[in-house]
């Protein structure tokens, strides 16, 4: 099902004029030290004050459908640090989504007690570590490097892993 998403994409991205320099992005991430983790290559343009992620679909997702539903997700319940697609890069031989977010300048990351009360404030339940949970969402991964505190102690949520607790989702 991938495969056949990944041709659609690819033809709409090319059509719509969202096909990205892949070469520009490695190019930009090798040169600020090849951060990111499993899912996410990530740099900073310090001209948009955004961080650019190029995002590994196969990693997390069953569907690219299920990528962009995860998107969207975020924005809606995270809305303190919103995604915004950019486009598509070529890498490995597979497509890529490319996407930002605002840059948050963070005096730390957020203690398991802080992430706890910000979420029983939002209606959800700690399940285990860093994974919280309410009828509609699972919302995992939420430790100190996903979930940031900056000067003024306002959490942000910037990196969760987030989908419907329904099953077949």
């Amino acid at each position: 099902m991938r495969t056949a998403e990944a041709e659609a994409l690819r033809a709409f991205a090319v059509a719509a004029g969202l096909l990205l320099d892949g070469a520009r992005f490695e190019t930009t991430w090798q040169a600020q030290g090849e951060m990111g983790g499993a899912e996410n290559d990530i740099h900073y343009d310090e001209t948009t004050g955004r961080v650019w992620k190029r995002n590994r679909v196969d990693v997390m997702h069953v569907s690219w459908r299920q990528f962009f539903e995860r998107m969207l997700l975020h924005n809606l319940y995270f809305p303190e640090a919103p995604l915004r697609l950019e486009g598509f890069v070529d890498h490995e031989a597979r497509l890529c989504p490319v996407f930002t977010q605002p840059d948050v300048v963070a005096e730390r990351g957020a203690w398991r007690i802080e992430v706890e009360d910000l979420m029983q404030a939002r209606g959800y339940h700690r399940e285990m570590s860093d994974d919280y949970a309410n009828d509609l969402l699972q919302v995992a991964d939420l430790h100190p490097g996903n979930v940031l505190v900056d000067a003024d102690g306002e959490l942000h949520v910037i990196d969760p892993a987030i989908f419907p607790a329904f099953p077949g989702a």
